[in-house]
């Protein structure tokens, strides 16, 4: 029995030998000496020669490897200048006798070297200061500056200056944000806007990466760099992309698109204890999110300003920005962890973190999900102090949890000193039980130490989260404001009320007097820049211009001619809007304004039929102007709403010929349709008005609201009342759902079947599905799918196989992908946790549920839920896609593990609209196998498929070899890392290392080693004393 048990060993063991000498290697040593007589030594001495550094070389240091050898060994030379020095060009050479001859050492790939000659040798070099300025003219040289510095050359103590005007896109086609962002797709509800770069767009590299920061001083002469256009799939965007202690970045102006995962800004991405002084920001500023280091999963977070993307310094290095402007809109609508965005600055994230910003000036609108500020979205330190600042852009805040917005901060732990802020404060947050705070100047402030001293608000600050959590000045507060005042009638009531500030008229804060009573900052608007309010005194009588913004007019131009005073216009701008050439029988019924954030604006009547005003605020208005008929008399007629509508719409019936539920004929009837505010729903085209025999009545189409993946999501509608009762219907069209197979992730999709609305209901199930999950803090979620289709129902009936192996693809309206391999949903039971918001038993009547595509339901958070309410008491909505839905299982259920797709109603991204089933291709690698690089030790290599590390000249011992492992196609069970040791293509040993590396992503292996070897990493299934297993390879 031993005997067979040791025979099986020895046979897997010679099966994983010949696995491993049968993939290609270096030819196998043969056996005994090569070549000469049998019993014949041989005996050869090599000369030795040295080689020495010159001892005379100064500002830099010459190391050589190796020291000495034989003629025609590679000698390896390493320069390292000192501080402020460089090596003269030419200077790097080698003599051989004495001095007389000097040999040039030259360098390739960046690497000196020469040959060594049969003589002993001196190495000699000379060093010289590095330039104190550099001068840049041209595209080609900014690209050459950018690429020294990240390459290693900080440029401390140099100045680099701006000669002029650059564009960067060099044929100037691509120099205007509609055109970079070619065709944008809709994210968050309609309220942001995801670019996609336009495939000619030149991308610009940032100056200075984490490695390699900035370090030196950059004065742009006040010049401006154009065509700024960045890798939206990269982090540290800018024009520079990372600022270290000491550089300095002045007087300059960029313009484009720049855009990126986190730690974006127009100017720099990350500064780091830098100065930022007289810079403008003109180009537009988005931040996509991106992994939360350690996260279970994607949690995006976007740190964005219209200037800095985030900042960090320390009291003896900290971050300085003052005198700067931005024009740009900053967004990101990440829908996890949320955005920090800021019209100046996005974040500074550590409590400890020292900063001033100052003088500075937000024009632009500010949109993100969670941190929203005029001037910085996010400040989280004691010791960063924002003074003698002023935003005029609308600032806005959403989010299905916190949100924070504020014209100057979105939250802030340090002073506020001396600010004022004119535009607009939003919040669409639907947090429910959950803080929200949006105010004037501050959403929040926290610590002793954030103090809002000599501060004043006249925007309009307004939300639909909970009552209590918003202010003309702070929404929640650990201080109150000291001298602080705000326009009244300007916001929901809220902290900022508390009486620790003033309420004024707008005569009253307009007054001469007023300037001095906020303290020597501030200054009369002398000039009506401001609209008569204080400005900065170092705004000197002339603001920085706030952004005008564009007046759209919605009218039938049968009925009158109607005309705007203005195209564009200021905040707090009078616009006219003139009516003329009325048609005979028409008048006015309505003229309405509202900007891009659903603020209604007050509309003043100058003249009945012929003139109205309104003031113009921080955003696009568009201006509707209804006309009617003007009727004498007539018979009414009965109106009705057709029945079945979903109960998210809501349908509003205007006329001045309306009396209850009858209408005079001929009267010019209106029709608003709205829809609930967190719905996800079909896309209203339109209406339909049919007359009592089933006649379409003529309508028209005034004006549209877009909204979350929909076409849209609201209207205003017209149509004149006829001699007969009328029956009003919603237009509502619905995504089909389309099922694809692929092979390979590079595969082209087949399209297999695709599904009508029609034809999803008729396989959905008869009786509701409940599930439950976690959302991002983690808390308990409870869904209800009224209509549902199982994922195996749909899969059987369109004839496609989903099983191991396979992976499921879901695209979503918002063009995001989601991908699960089969083992996710199907490796154990997942299941619906009724009481998992309980106090007691959490587990009690767990019930396994599919994986199921939602056509109408309702989800929502236990704590949301009024005194006595649950689930079936929710109107569920009808969705305009597919929610794709699972349980859990029971490890994620006792770990709180957040399962996205079962998040709040505000999650958009599994809005599915098309599935895809991915089979592995023949032969494709379920693992990659990457070796960990030692340069010191390896060098990194492949051979025949399989991973190699060789080990360098000098290197002997004990070494360790390590790689890393990740899954492509996920593997059941165990698999084996194997390390093999060669030398001169003999196998020495070998070691195993068995584990689920699905989950294990790293394995490492011990060998004695010598210049030479070779050691060969892969992964198999597993590793057996089965003498009839034959390991297959994964990678």
């Amino acid at each position: 029995m031993i005997r067979k048990r040791r025979s099986r060993l020895l046979a897997c063991l010679m099966i994983l030998a010949m696995l491993c000498t049968m993939l290609p290697t270096a030819a196998l040593a043969a056996e005994g000496p090569s070549g000469g007589a049998a019993g014949a030594e041989v005996s050869v001495t090599d000369a030795t020669y040295s080689v020495t550094v010159d001892s005379a070389i100064t500002g830099g240091s010459i190391a050589v490897n190796p020291a000495s050898g034989s003629a025609g060994d590679t000698i390896t030379v390493f320069v390292t200048p000192d501080s402020g020095k460089q090596l003269v060009a030419g200077s790097l050479k080698y003599t051989a006798d004495g001095g007389e001859t000097h040999t040039e050492i030259t360098a390739t790939d960046g690497v000196y070297s020469f040959v060594l000659p049969a003589a002993d040798v001196t190495v000699t070099a000379t060093f010289e200061a590095l330039p104190s300025s550099l001068t840049i003219n041209t595209r080609e040289e900014l690209l050459a500056f950018a690429a020294a510095v990240n390459g290693g050359d900080t440029f401390e103590g140099r100045t680099v200056i701006l000669g002029g005007d650059i564009a960067l896109d060099g044929d100037g086609l691509y120099t205007t944000a509609d055109e970079y962002f070619q065709d944008g797709l809709p994210d968050y509800s309609g309220t942001f806007t995801v670019p996609t770069v336009s495939a000619e767009a030149e991308i610009w590299t940032p100056i200075g990466t984490s490695t390699n920061q900035f370090r030196g001083a950059f004065d742009g002469k006040g010049h401006t760099v154009s065509g700024l256009y960045t890798d939206m799939t990269a982090s540290y965007q800018g024009l520079f992309g990372y600022v270290g202690q000491g550089g300095d970045v002045k007087n300059i102006t960029v313009s484009g698109v720049v855009a990126g995962v986190q730690y974006v800004g127009g100017i720099a991405g990350f500064v780091n204890g830098g100065t930022i002084e007289n810079a403008v920001n003109r180009a537009v500023i988005y931040a996509s999110g991106g992994a939360s280091p350690g996260g279970s999963g994607t949690n995006r977070i976007g740190h964005a300003g219209g200037v800095v993307g985030m900042g960090t310094g320390t009291a003896s290095a900290p971050v300085t920005i003052a005198g700067c402007a931005n024009y740009g809109t900053v967004t990101a609508p990440n829908c996890n962890q949320g955005g920090r965005v800021g019209g100046i600055v996005g974040i500074f994230d550590l409590t400890g973190d020292y900063a001033t910003i100052s003088n500075c000036f937000n024009a632009a609108e500010i949109k993100a999900y969670q941190y929203a500020g005029g001037i910085v979205g996010g400040q989280f330190a004691s010791y960063v102090t924002i003074s003698a600042c002023c935003n005029t852009g609308t600032v806005t805040g959403t989010s299905s949890g916190k949100t924070y917005a504020g014209g100057i901060a979105g939250k802030s732990c340090g002073p506020v000193v001396d600010c004022y802020n004119t535009g607009n404060i939003v919040s669409t947050a639907t947090s429910g039980n959950v803080p929200t705070r949006f105010a004037g100047i501050a959403g929040e402030t926290q610590n002793s130490t954030a103090t809002i001293t000599n501060c004043y608000s006249i925007g309009r600050v307004s939300g639909a989260s909970t009552i209590g959590t918003s202010g003309n000045i702070v929404g929640s507060q650990s201080v109150s404001p000291v001298n602080c005042y705000y326009l009244n009638a300007t916001a929901l009531s809220g902290a900022g009320d508390s009486g620790t500030t003033t309420v004024k008229t707008e005569e009253e804060l307009k007054a001469p007097a007023m300037p001095a009573a906020l303290g020597a900052a501030f200054a009369y608007d002398s000039n009506g820049c401001n609209g008569g309010y204080p400005v900065l005194a170092w705004q000197n009588g002339s603001s920085p211009g706030p952004a005008a913004h564009a007046i759209t007019l919605n009218f039938d131009s049968a009925a009158a001619t109607v005309s705007a005073s203005a195209a564009e216009a200021e905040p707090g701008e009078t616009v006219t809007i003139t009516i003329s050439d009325l048609e005979t029988g028409k008048r006015v019924q309505s003229v309405t304004a509202i900007d891009a954030n659903s603020i209604v604006y007050p509309v003043t009547t100058v003249t009945e039929n012929a003139s109205y005003t309104f003031t113009m605020g921080s955003s696009a208005v568009s201006v509707t102007v209804l006309f009617e008929n003007v009727v004498a008399g007539g018979d009414p007629y009965v109106f009705t709403v057709a029945p079945g509508i979903d109960p998210i719409w809501t349908v509003d019936v205007a006329s001045s010929g309306l009396n209850e539920n009858e209408i005079i004929a001929g009267s010019t009837v209106t029709v608003t349709v709205t829809r609930m505010a967190d719905a996800i729903t079909a896309s209203l085209e339109g209406i339909t008005v049919r007359d009592a025999g089933n006649g379409t009545v003529p309508s028209s189409t005034f004006s549209t609201t877009s909204g979350g993946y929909n076409t849209i999501s609201g209207g205003v509608y017209t149509f004149i009342m006829p001699e007969s009762a009328v029956t009003i219907g919603l237009d509502v069209s619905y995504m089909p759902l389309s099922i694809y197979t692929k092979t390979g992730e590079d595969g082209t999709p087949a399209l297999v079947k695709t599904y009508t609305r029609e034809e999803m209901i008729a396989l959905a199930g008869t009786e509701p599905i409940y599930y439950t999950g976690y959302d991002r803090y983690p808390t308990a979620v409870i869904g209800k799918a009224v209509q549902a289709v199982r994922l195996t129902d749909l899969l059987d009936n369109a004839g496609v196989s989903f099983g191991e192996g396979n992976t499921l693809k879901l695209n979503a309206l918002d063009e995001s992908s989601r991908t699960y391999a089969y083992e996710d949903l199907y490796e154990e039971n997942r299941c619906y946790y009724p009481n998992i918001a309980a106090a007691g038993n959490k587990e009690a009547g767990k019930t396994p549920i599919d994986a199921m595509l939602v056509i109408k339901g309702y989800q929502k958070r236990f704590i949301e839920f009024e005194q006595g309410q649950d689930i079936d008491d929710m109107a569920c909505d009808t969705l305009n896609a597919y929610r794709f839905v699972y349980g859990q299982t029971e490890a994620q259920f006792n770990g709180g593990t957040p399962l996205i797709e079962n998040a709040t109603v505000g999650d958009f991204l599994k809005y599915t609209c098309a599935i895809t089933i991915i089979t592995p291709e023949a032969g494709n690698p379920k693992y990659t196998v990457d070796p960990v690089a030692d340069g010191s030790v390896y060098e990194v290599g492949e051979t025949g498929g399989i991973k190699t590390m060789t080990v360098k000249t000098g290197v002997s011992g004990l070494k360790y070899f390590g790689t890393q492992i990740a899954p492509v196609i996920k593997h059941a069970g165990q698999e084996a890392v194997v390390f093999t040791h060669l030398r001169d293509g003999v196998q020495l040993s070998l070691n195993i290392t068995k584990a689920d590396f699905d989950l294990v992503a790293e394995a490492q292996s011990g060998f004695n080693v010598q210049a030479g070897d070779m050691v060969k990493v892969f992964i198999v299934d597993d590793l057996t004393n089965d003498v009839d297993h034959n390991p297959t390879l994964l990678q």
